[in-house]
């Protein structure tokens, strides 16, 4: 989307991942999902002393309520701003390390060979207390971008909705219409005098 720069670095068993809007905004936010219900999520923020933060969720759903705290086992964090522009860095393990497998983030896994499915969202304000709809976001990416971590490049995922219906239109069109009506004028129309009947079929 043009919007959000993401950079990574591995390095051993830990990722380094920065990201960087490119409009201002109160906070902002990347995922780990194909949306952002169901994602892994790091925000970052600043409270009302100037303070960086970069916070960790498991959202499960599209309210605030659905938006749950991790504790993730993050080194080198950092958020800053530079006129309302939002670059938040961390780095983590590409496996955690969880003594309570029950922990949603136990489950956040970066498997390098596969591709990671990133999105991004930015809005007004955040908080770590009691989150509320003011703290939804007004600006999303469109459709998850998936990066290919060891190649170091990345893609937009493709919806392949649209193709597939026009696909199955076409598909219909030849097999339900046209080679019905090619068989039935060949069967049908060939009392008609002349050869309108085969240019027909």
């Amino acid at each position: 989307d043009q919007q959000v720069k993401f950079f990574w670095t591995i390095v051993g068993d830990s990722i380094s991942i920065a990201a960087r809007g490119e409009k201002k905004s109160g906070y902002l936010a990347i995922g780990f999902g194909s949306e952002m219900t169901n994602s892994y999520a790091y925000v970052g923020w600043f409270d009302r002393n100037g303070t960086g933060h970069v916070n960790t969720y498991w959202i499960d759903g599209e309210s605030a309520s659905a938006v749950h705290p991790t504790t993730e086992n993050m080194t080198y964090v950092r958020c800053k701003s530079e006129e309302g522009i939002i670059t938040l860095e961390f780095t983590r393990p590409l496996k955690p390390s969880c003594s309570h497998r029950d922990r949603p983030e136990c489950k956040n896994m970066i498997d390098p060979t596969t591709p990671l499915k990133v999105i991004w969202a930015m809005g007004a304000k955040w908080t770590d207390g009691q989150l509320t709809e003011r703290n939804m976001h007004s600006v999303t990416s469109q459709r998850p971008v998936r990066v290919m971590l060891t190649r170091g490049s990345a893609e937009a995922d493709q919806d392949l909705r649209p193709v597939l219906g026009v696909h199955g239109f076409m598909m219909f069109l030849a097999w339900g219409i046209l080679l019905p009506g090619g068989i039935l004028s060949a069967r049908y129309l060939k009392h008609i005098r002349g050869d309108g009947w085969f240019k027909i079929h």
